[in-house]
């Protein structure tokens, strides 16, 4: 097979951000393939030889791991609108001595004996890896200006420091740290994560009564995701 074909082959694979977007680096004989949804460098030395057989072994994992998990596609949650939410108290992002905890702003129990109780709660769940994540949540910001009723919670699903999470952020100009579930517990409860492998980016927001109003998995920039928001937040007003 001849490098031009193989590199057919990877554009018709990685498209559209689905796994990276290598295409546009793949150019010539020793083109330098960066792989960034795994973080791992490649360094191509052209056709045939040991390193061609480990980039397709590669190749094909990833290929098969998407079909079996969706890792990166839009697809249903193990959490559905009309559920109560599943509790969490995590560390905050910008200050791990301090935690939040969803019964502080989102509690059936609360709700029922305090009117007025409790903000709809938005939970973001993202990872340092996702691309379609720094498109989504900018999004989200800018549609939340004004809103003081919404609660934003960036949740991060990776085993990283709070620092990487933190220089993620401010790279992509988000003001809102969130929570980091380093062992994705709370990313497992909401269906998010299996086992290590996380659906990112996901959205599920939940009313002040703790039921579950919208769940959304993946993102495409056609996606009317203002419009959803509105709609769901517009349901958890209700009493």
């Amino acid at each position: 097979m001849t490098w031009m074909a193989m590199r057919s082959q990877y554009r018709t694979l990685i498209r559209n951000g689905k796994l990276c977007e290598i295409g546009e680096l793949c150019k010539g004989e020793r083109a330098l393939c960066c792989i960034q949804c795994k973080s791992q460098i490649l360094d191509w030395r052209g056709p045939g030889g040991e390193r061609y057989f480990n980039l397709m072994k590669f190749l094909l994992a990833l290929v098969l791991g998407l079909s079996a998990s969706s890792l990166w596609a839009s697809g249903d949650l193990k959490i559905q609108p009309g559920q109560l939410a599943p509790r969490f108290n995590l560390v905050r992002l910008d200050d791990p001595t301090k935690r939040l905890s969803l019964r502080d702003l989102a509690d059936s129990a609360k709700a029922a004996s305090q009117p007025g109780f409790g903000k709809t709660v938005i939970l973001s769940f993202w990872s340092t890896t996702c691309v379609n994540c720094r498109a989504e949540m900018p999004r989200i910001q800018t549609w939340l200006a004004g809103k003081t009723s919404v609660e934003w919670v960036p949740v991060l699903v990776e085993n990283v420091e709070p620092e990487a999470g933190l220089q993620w952020l401010k790279s992509s100009r988000l003001l809102t740290p969130g929570i980091l579930d380093r062992y994705q517990a709370v990313g497992k409860s909401y269906g998010v994560c299996q086992a290590q492998v996380c659906t990112v980016p996901a959205l599920v927001v939940i009313g002040p009564d703790q039921k579950v109003r919208l769940v959304k998995s993946g993102y495409r920039p056609t996606d009317s995701l203002e419009v959803e928001l509105n709609r769901a937040i517009a349901v958890a007003a209700k009493p």
